[in-house]
């Protein structure tokens, strides 16, 4: 009992977060990002929820697509964050217009800079939200827009796709810039296709 009064107590003053690091950020802040996390310093280094912090990141911080949280030894935190850069113009159910990632993540609510975007057709958005999943009544439409995304993401012909029409899942259908139609079919065999 008395060693573990003394392991306590020695927790309580020796490991307080003193320094919180932040990698991976582009988009947003390291100031954003530890905000985001609800982590101060001061806080005892041994009892943070590292899962909570990571909910509370991916939640405020949309474009942010995964966390990884490191204790390090005696004081410091290091926050690891992987964000979303590719997005895809969406259409809602009400006309407004979204972005999304590849996983079909609801980013943000498209501007005028949303023709740079590809666009996504073949299906519309439910009750879109900031960093939601997107949801759609076509749902095999959209299963098969996010199995093309993720594929054509590891490719360099990106950046020239101005539109992916998923209106027939059997019959995908690339606008690569604005000379060529490519019919993909369905989803079988795709990263063949790709």
């Amino acid at each position: 009992v008395l060693v573990a009064a003394v392991c306590l107590a020695g927790m309580a003053i020796f490991f307080r977060i003193t320094e919180i690091q932040v990698a991976g950020n582009q988009i947003y802040t390291a100031e954003q990002v530890v905000e985001a996390s609800g982590l101060t310093v001061g806080e005892n280094l041994l009892t943070i929820q590292k899962r909570t912090a990571s909910g509370r990141i991916m939640a405020a911080l949309p474009y942010v697509s995964a966390v990884h949280m490191e204790r390090v030894l005696p004081s410091t935190v290091v926050i690891t964050v992987t964000e979303s850069d590719a997005a895809y113009l969406v259409e809602a159910e009400d006309g407004s217009q979204w972005l999304m990632s590849s996983g079909g993540r609801l980013l943000e609510e498209a501007g005028v800079t949303a023709a740079d975007y590809p666009q996504l057709v073949g299906f519309l958005v439910q009750a879109p939200e900031v960093g939601a999943q997107a949801a759609s009544e076509q749902s095999e439409n959209l299963a098969a827009a996010e199995t093309v995304l993720a594929l054509l993401e590891e490719t360099e012909f990106l950046s020239q796709i101005v539109e992916i029409n998923v209106e027939r899942s059997y019959d995908i259908v690339l606008w690569y810039g604005t000379l060529f139609e490519i019919h993909l079919g369905g989803t079988d065999q795709m990263e063949y296709k790709m």
